[in-house]
């Protein structure tokens, strides 16, 4: 079972994103410990108010990177928030990434 995780992400050029994540588990006795790492690399855009993504998933094996799925994204309007609305018009949101 997962017990904890972690992660990390920076923007690249053109729109470009990479996530880093590392999932850490245990078994249901906690006597056995391992974790799995994981790599999101896709493109990041800005629709009205929406954040929306999507890109490959790799991971690390024997140092080479092979591919292991797919990932799509949609960022959720959890109420109201003006974060949008502080935002100037072409104001980059994240180097690479303009509304």
């Amino acid at each position: 079972m997962a017990v904890d995780v972690k992660g990390s992400w920076k923007p690249a050029e053109g729109g470009k994103v990479s996530f880093l994540m590392e999932r850490f588990y245990a078994t249901s006795a906690m006597d056995s410990k391992y974790s799995m790492v994981r790599i999101y690399e896709g493109k990041i855009t800005i629709s009205g108010k929406a954040i929306l993504g999507e890109g490959k998933i790799e991971q690390e094996k024997y140092d080479a990177l092979f591919p292991c799925g797919f990932f799509s994204l949609i960022s959720v309007d959890d109420g109201p928030d003006d974060f949008f609305e502080k935002l100037g018009p072409g104001h980059t949101v994240m180097p690479g990434v303009d509304q």
